[in-house]
């Protein structure tokens, strides 16, 4: 008796041993899964980071790279302008556009300067979160991201049309200011004369009738922004409500099987805003 019950005692402590044991390891696989749990968005956060700060590099690279390349663009234009200019024969500086070559030099290098340095990253950009988010859209659901595709073309009917009036009205006041500069750089040339017959209101006033004009010209294009900008973001928005309502009829009907599905939808209305601008820049 007493040996069997010597050797019941071993037996049963270690049962006790393997009990404790295997909640040891229960504790330390729950541990692990709530430490997994917490690790996982952890990480996903992370990433947005990671893309934060590639996204800020590659932002200031080609930044840069074409702010280089619209600086040494922008001078040799202006040499083969000004080569070109002083090439002409005497009677064209006759016509008085001399005084405006300085102008239009300054003016249009300005113009490319700031269409290559700025809009054209900008154009770049946006046209690649149009597509990378359309891309993005049809993978989640196709149906939804074709009920969008319309407002591709009113976005392009409305922002072409009022963007052309608008170069119009652009093109005006160029010429206005050219006129202007060649005005005034005659006029300096001969100070002395204005002086001695008292010329000076009359020259101010003439000046000042070129500088009226650009006003108008200018007001003009006010009602031409205030119109476009407000039918694209209409038109955005328009679009954004249109998908949150068939969206949420989908999900009732189970068509979609989450509400992330239809923010993922969303977005590409988002980014009808940076592809609207680019038909202002």
């Amino acid at each position: 008796m007493t040996h069997s019950s010597a050797m019941e005692k071993p037996a049963a402590g270690s049962s006790k041993s393997s009990v404790k044991d295997n909640q040891s390891q229960h504790k330390d696989i729950q541990s692990h899964s709530t430490f997994k749990s917490f690790l996982i968005p952890f990480i996903r956060r992370l990433y947005f980071v990671y893309i934060g700060i590639a996204r800020l590099g590659c932002t200031y690279i080609y930044s840069s790279l074409l702010t280089y390349v619209a600086y040494h663009l922008t001078r040799n234009i202006r040499y083969k302008y000004l080569r070109a200019a002083l090439s002409q024969e005497t009677g064209y500086f006759d016509q008085g556009t001399g005084g405006s070559i300085s102008t239009q030099a300054t003016s249009n290098g300005k113009l490319i300067h700031s269409g290559i340095s700025e809009k054209l990253g900008i154009f770049i950009q946006a046209i690649a979160t149009f597509i990378a988010a359309f891309i993005i859209a049809f993978v989640s659901h196709w149906k939804l991201t074709l009920i969008i595709c319309c407002i591709v073309p009113a976005l392009i009917a409305v922002g072409g049309g009022l963007s052309f009036v608008d170069a119009g009205y652009e093109t005006n006041i160029l010429k206005v200011n050219a006129q202007s500069a060649s005005y005034a750089e005659n006029i300096l040339s001969g100070i002395r004369a204005v002086h001695a017959f008292s010329l000076r209101p009359r020259i101010t006033h003439k000046y000042g009738q070129y500088l009226q004009s650009v006003f108008k010209i200018g007001m003009k294009k006010n009602p031409i922004y205030g119109l476009m900008f407000g039918s694209e973001y209409f038109i955005i928005y328009a679009g954004m409500g249109l998908a949150f309502w068939q969206g949420i009829h989908m999900l009732a009907r189970g068509n979609i099987p989450d509400i992330g599905t239809v923010f993922t939808y969303v977005r590409p209305s988002l980014s009808f805003s940076n592809f609207g601008r680019t038909g202002n820049l």
